[in-house]
């Protein structure tokens, strides 16, 4: 419960912080226009935004530890889903110099719940690109596999970020478990901890696996989906 306060109350507290800059300046009469720059304002939507993803997060793990967990399957063609997590995470990557790469088959269907795949692509994108260094590379693989006697959607994230160390593997999709960032010796702590946890819950659902890969400490991180398409 701790922990959850303070995750929730980090993007909280600067959100408040900004609203009561908002306030006092009207209240003085100020021009908003020259008071604030577009980036004090986009700082307000980061927050907000992370606030409700935060939300969602903690929301979804309750629902996991309760058995409520569920997913409406339909059929996707993965190639639409990958194109809208893209998207979704195209800032963020250009924020950085961040190139993604794609080596993908085309047009693969999958019976799938839409909305929560795009989840677990997105979630996947956005670590990989958080936890890399600027103007580094994340690279996208998609192919179809026999894997344990099923034909199945191979999917790997690739990135050439600051990877995990060795004893932290095994406790990487546990609930807030954290990857840390090795920029000039400081380790810093970023997200909540839980996007794994749901990822991996989200593809055991759909009968698949996820498998987390890394050499150790600055060595890069693969993520690798097992999904059936049959």
């Amino acid at each position: 419960m701790i922990q959850i306060a303070h995750e929730l109350k980090t993007p909280l507290t600067s959100i408040l912080g900004w609203a009561e800059l908002l306030y006092n300046a009207k209240k003085q009469g100020d021009n908003l226009d020259a008071f604030f720059k577009l980036e004090d304002l986009l700082s307000i939507f980061r927050n907000a935004e992370r606030l409700n993803i935060l939300i969602s997060e903690f929301l979804d793990m309750g629902r996991f530890e309760h058995g409520m967990f569920e997913i409406v399957k339909v059929q996707a063609n993965f190639s639409n889903i990958l194109e809208n997590a893209l998207k979704a995470v195209d800032n963020l990557a250009a924020e950085k110099a961040i190139r993604i790469t794609i080596d993908a088959v085309p047009f693969v269907n999958l019976c799938v719940d839409r909305r929560r795949m795009e989840q677990v692509i997105i979630h996947l994108l956005t670590n990989a690109i958080k936890y890399s260094p600027e103007k580094t590379r994340v690279t996208i693989k998609a192919n179809i596999e026999e894997h344990n006697a099923h034909k199945m959607l191979r999917v790997r994230v690739i990135d050439e970020g600051y990877g995990f160390e060795i004893e932290e593997l095994s406790n990487a999709t546990t609930p807030f478990a954290k990857a840390y960032t090795r920029q000039q010796q400081k380790r810093v702590v970023l997200g909540s901890g839980l996007g794994l946890y749901i990822s991996r819950g989200i593809i055991e659902q759909h009968g698949g696996t996820l498998e987390i890969r890394s050499d150790g400490a600055n060595c890069g991180t693969q993520i690798e989906i097992f999904l059936p398409i049959d």
